[in-house]
């Protein structure tokens, strides 16, 4: 099973939560050095994290690419280390691997993090 990088400070705590399947225990941990959430979901996908989608912040593009097809919901998007909220009333869609924002990003963005973390 695929890990997705944590440091030797992590705590686990198990919630009261399952995988799709109803029993499978689902691992939440923070990450002290990101502060990052991060989900472990045992036996489903590779993990990556701390891709940089590509696209370029010009205050006109949109949209951006993963490298690889996100599992249904398991896409953390970071951008500047703010959360980036999915759906059609936030700040971006998904579509297989296309990140489409609401609005276009701003150039004030350009060479600022912009990190996604899934399974795939």
């Amino acid at each position: 099973m695929a890990q997705a990088k944590r440091d030797g400070n992590f705590v686990t705590t198990l919630l009261g939560v399952s995988n799709a399947d109803g029993s499978t225990p689902v691992v939440v941990y923070a990450d002290p050095t990101t502060h990052r959430l991060l989900v472990d979901l045992a036996g489903s996908g590779t993990a990556v994290d701390d891709e940089t989608p590509s696209g370029a912040f010009n205050g006109i593009n949109a949209t951006y690419t993963l490298a690889h097809t996100p599992l249904a919901g398991t896409l953390l998007l970071f951008l500047n280390g703010q959360f980036q909220h999915p759906g059609l009333t936030a700040d971006y869609t998904l579509s297989g691997s296309t990140i489409t924002y609401n609005t276009a990003p701003s150039a004030n963005f350009s060479g600022l993090p912009f990190t996604a973390a899934y399974r795939y």
